[in-house]
């Protein structure tokens, strides 16, 4: 297998207060240069697709190196790196992709409080933006933010044997955003909710962003916590009191600090026990987290590292930010600890803010 990852340093946080959106909205665009492409890559079952996040717009592609091959790569960066734009009509027939993908997104109750909390909690719009900002993006506005962040690529990462010559790309050198995360009980426009019926959704969320020292730590803690049938909340929640169906952990991770949060819908009368429980197990993790549950996360850890290493191109975001796998070693792994992670929970769950919608 090979990948082909063509980065930019181009994610919400270099957004204008007033253009929220606009990056992901030239994700699509950047993408419509390889549309008369898409027969090819499905002939030679070649994987293409792209995503916008805090910090990067990364567009991948993954295949059999026999069919993703250094002369079709070349062939693909050629159009990511000639300068060109689209026209005004696949702009405004975009803008109205994105508008659908929006209403979409909006429609799960979930997904609405997550990314409410997120702007409330943290003044931060994830990549979909707001669908006002969205609507009103000019196609100037848009060939100004190109002309600045998309014209070249920042960088393109190579997974795989063959190493193709890429000397001809004239890359951005747009750095990474240093922006931080700041929490504070902000007083952006929120989403309105989906009609429900009974439904409640909790989300708890920490007081303060995890900084990249910690992230390796807290990704371990949140495996304990939430990963799997066996893990602790879904036992509590849903196996002895039967008050959720299931536990979501997102995860926004950016290079130099990241959000954590749980979410979970459950009944309007099963509420309040609900967020008794959660307040519980994250304030009192020792006495909930035992030394085989502990073993059992960091085996599986070290497995999925080889896992990493061997499917490389599987992991985009890890490689276009040139980012160890799961940013630790397998050697550090194996020195962790109950209390290491013991410790940094207690660091930043035993803040905890829990928010009912």
């Amino acid at each position: 297998m090979t990948g082909l990852y063509i980065v930019y340093n181009a994610g919400s946080m270099y957004e204008d207060d007033t253009q929220r959106g606009i990056m992901h909205l030239m994700e699509h665009l950047i993408c419509k240069r390889l549309d008369d492409m898409q027969d090819e890559f499905t002939r030679r079952n070649i994987v293409f697709n792209a995503y916008t996040d805090e910090e990067q717009v990364v567009v991948y592609l993954t295949g059999l190196e026999s069919q993703l091959n250094s002369d079709l790569k070349r062939t693909i960066v050629e159009r990511f790196a000639d300068g060109t734009f689209v026209d005004e009509n696949e702009f405004l027939k975009e803008k109205d992709v994105i508008e659908q993908e929006y209403i979409t997104l909006f429609l799960n109750t979930e997904n609405t409080c997550v990314i409410n909390c997120i702007r409330q909690k943290y003044n931060n719009f994830l990549p979909i933006g707001d669908l006002n900002h969205i609507l009103n993006i000019t196609f100037n506005d848009a060939v100004s933010v190109f002309e600045n962040f998309f014209k070249t690529p920042s960088h393109i990462v190579e997974v795989g044997k063959e190493k193709t010559d890429f000397s001809f790309v004239n890359y951005n050198n747009v750095p990474l955003t240093k922006k931080k995360l700041k929490y504070g009980n902000y007083e952006n426009q929120l989403e309105p909710l989906p009609k429900t019926g009974d439904e409640a959704v909790i989300v708890a969320i920490p007081k303060s962003p995890i900084s990249k020292k910690d992230y390796p730590l807290m990704s371990v803690l949140n495996d304990i916590l939430c990963d799997g049938l066996n893990s602790i909340l879904y036992q509590e929640l849903r196996e002895k009191r039967g008050l959720v169906y299931a536990i979501t952990d997102d995860r926004f991770k950016c290079v130099n600090d990241s959000i954590f949060l749980y979410s979970m819908i459950t009944t309007k009368e099963n509420a309040e026990d609900a967020v008794s429980v959660v307040r519980d197990v994250l304030t009192n993790l020792d006495k909930y987290i035992t030394e085989n549950r502990f073993s059992d996360v960091i085996d599986c850890s070290i497995i999925q590292l080889e896992i990493d290493d061997i499917f490389a191109y599987r992991n985009p975001k890890c490689l276009s930010k040139n980012l160890p796998s799961g940013y630790l070693t397998k050697n550090k792994f194996e020195k962790l600890t109950l209390t290491d992670i013991i410790e940094i929970g207690k660091k930043y769950l035993s803040n905890i803010d829990i928010v009912v919608y």
